[in-house]
């Protein structure tokens, strides 16, 4: 999983991603500049797209497989405010999170149990300097 976020990896994000993969792509008004030939180069290609938006129609919304909405007031120039809008992309990104981690529970949990032995062993978190 990664978070492209200058064009470039955007772009390239978007270029590799291939039919195993699911893109989520997170614009609110559909408005972003590299969003659009995003959405169309991965639809074409067959790759699933998770679209989170504002509930009111986009111009990403034809190439999105499925459309998690959010408020449609929370527009990029008329919004309630930054804090709302944080909070309630982070609400739908942490129940997408969720409902992926439960597709096989335990397996993610060993592993995310593993990445935390290993930042410990690297003397991260409260494992104290590594030897």
């Amino acid at each position: 999983m990664s978070v492209p976020v200058d064009e470039y990896e955007q772009r390239l994000a978007a270029a590799s991603a291939g039919e195993k993969d699911v893109v989520v792509l997170v614009s609110f008004g559909g408005r972003g500049f590299v969003s659009r030939p995003a959405a169309r180069e991965l639809a074409a290609r067959g790759v699933p797209v998770v679209l989170v938006a504002s509930a009111a129609p986009t111009p990403l919304d034809e190439f999105a497989t499925v459309k998690l909405a959010l408020s449609p007031v929370e527009d990029h120039a008329h919004k309630v405010s930054p804090f709302g809008t944080g909070l309630s992309l982070l609400f739908v990104l942490d129940a997408l999170f969720a409902r992926c981690f439960v597709e096989d529970f335990d397996a993610s949990l060993a592993r995310r149990l593993g990445y935390y032995d290993r930042i410990v062993a690297m003397g991260g978190c409260s494992g104290g300097p590594a030897s």
